[in-house]
């Protein structure tokens, strides 16, 4: 009988500029070709201090890049981070790697906040609203479709305290 082999311990981090080309082939993969050109605009200001700086969190395994998450702050409001490029590697999915990902996001923002509360605000595909949900997001404002999405997208936010 063969044992099974303990898996590795996954490891989450802030990203930094060599991370960039390996981020921007997850994201082809998680969203598609359309989102390249997108990714690679955004995926510039990683580790650049910027006016919108990209706050980009990587999930490791055997120092491999399997998942991504970014917050960017909303300059329309204060203490008010955008979640984006939420993703894992499909053979990663299902193992709390993204779950992972969105909740060191918010705590990310936490510290990132100057006032007593704060907000996380994403843009959810219909098919991904009970997974936000269920993670504390709340909201039902409907909003034009997301990149190759065919239905309308749902704006979602967390709030918190610090």
């Amino acid at each position: 009988m063969s044992q099974r082999l303990p898996m590795a311990p996954l490891k989450i981090r802030r990203a930094t500029p060599e991370d960039t080309l390996a981020l921007i082939e997850l994201a082809v993969e998680a969203f598609g070709e359309s989102a390249r050109a997108i990714a690679e605009d955004e995926f510039q200001t990683i580790g650049q201090a910027v006016r919108c700086q990209l706050h980009m969190l990587v999930a490791l395994k055997d120092d491999v890049i399997i998942g991504m998450a970014s917050l960017c702050e909303n300059y329309s409001y204060i203490d008010t981070y955008c979640l984006a490029w939420v993703a894992v590697k499909k053979e990663h999915q299902g193992q709390g790697i993204g779950t992972s990902l969105v909740r060191d996001s918010i705590e990310l923002a936490k510290t990132l906040t100057e006032r007593k509360h704060g907000c996380v605000m994403l843009v959810s595909a219909d098919r991904n609203l009970a997974y936000y949900t269920q993670l504390g997001f709340k909201g039902q404002t409907q909003i034009h479709p997301y990149i190759d999405e065919t239905s309308n997208g749902t704006i979602l936010t967390y709030i918190f305290k610090t």
